[in-house]
């Protein structure tokens, strides 16, 4: 089997780099809009969470496909820049969101596993992502997308900590190999003691945020069939927390950005009145060996990388493969 060339941190510099000189004239890039469906969504999020945060000047969001189809923005002109990501590149809710911020005259940047996948016909720029469950960790999709919120920044505002975030774009490949060594031992029980569990619950909150709602929907629910929620750290307090007791398990998600003491608290609460606690923490992940300012981005993809292993752990122990279906490409919907 040939090896897929991904696309690399320097071309995403480059496309970042034409995208904005296309649009500077109009007054630089007003929106960025994520369009993707389940777990391709959640991979959105640490490239908009970034620009919603550290940016001034461009708008971001995530939309699920078909709701940008049906309910499209008033927002969405020319000074927009669409991603359109499809990890197989022939989703058809991905497929027709993109043809509408096209339409719509937005610069459009697809993203799938494969350089000729069909989705990469409709976009101005195809960018070739690595799965991180089978492909390696070079090029995952989150760091690709998030590498353009740093990207458009410098371009448009003057990124300060640009060069640190370049910084921890390159330690991250080698951190994401050590995460999956840290934390077999640990997946694996946690595969054995949770095999039986009719529900988990995921929590965190701030970039991380993705990682609780992909082990959450994508693992739990669609791969594994177990039921779950994923929880904000921060609304844990105003609901949620009435189920807590000693039977319920939790995932329970630590990153290193401003949003961690909203975290802390509620693994606070969870130690004194609950028992089956599961904790990911970025900073024992190794997201300290990168400068301060941008652990909370990196460190959500550290968590990401544990939580997919411990999401293996608990296939392995139910004898239930992560990819075997009901429904999904299987039956009409």
């Amino acid at each position: 089997m040939a090896t897929v060339k991904t696309t690399t941190g320097e071309e995403v510099a480059k496309i970042a780099e034409e995208i904005y000189q296309k649009l500077k004239g109009k007054g630089g890039i007003k929106r960025v809009y994520c369009l993707a469906c389940g777990g391709s969504k959640a991979s959105c999020y640490l490239l908009e969470n970034f620009l919603q945060t550290e940016s001034k000047t461009i708008f971001a969001q995530s939309y699920s496909a078909n709701e940008f189809v049906y309910d499209t923005p008033k927002g969405l002109d020319g000074q927009s820049v669409a991603f359109a990501m499809s990890m197989g590149g022939s989703t058809k809710e991905t497929m027709d969101a993109a043809r509408v911020a096209k339409e719509h005259g937005a610069t459009v940047v697809t993203l799938s596993i494969t350089p000729d996948a069909a989705i990469a016909k409709i976009g101005d720029h195809h960018v070739v992502y690595s799965d991180e469950s089978t492909l390696g960790f070079e090029a995952i999709n989150q760091a690709l997308l998030l590498r353009f919120g740093f990207e458009f920044l410098r371009l448009q505002e003057g990124y300060e900590f640009y060069d640190q975030a370049v910084d921890g774009y390159k330690k991250l490949p080698g951190l994401c190999e050590r995460v999956v060594k840290l934390v077999a031992a640990r997946a694996k029980r946690f595969g054995v003691e949770h095999k039986d569990e009719p529900v988990i619950y995921t929590m965190t909150s701030g970039p991380a945020s993705y990682a609780a709602y992909m082990e959450c929907i994508c693992m739990f629910m669609e791969m594994e069939w177990v039921h779950s929620s994923s929880i904000h750290s921060g609304e844990f307090f105003h609901g949620p927390f009435e189920v807590t007791d000693q039977d319920t398990p939790f995932v329970m998600m630590l990153g290193d950005g401003p949003t961690r003491p909203l975290d802390e608290r509620a693994l606070k609460f969870l130690q004194r009145y609950g028992k089956k606690i599961t904790v990911i923490d970025a900073k024992e992940l190794g997201v300290n060996t990168m400068d301060g300012h941008v652990t909370g981005y990196y460190g959500a993809i550290l968590i990401w990388i544990a939580a997919l292993e411990y999401a293996k752990g608990l296939a392995e122990a139910k004898e239930h493969p992560l990819f075997m279906r009901r429904y999904m490409g299987k039956v009409e919907y």
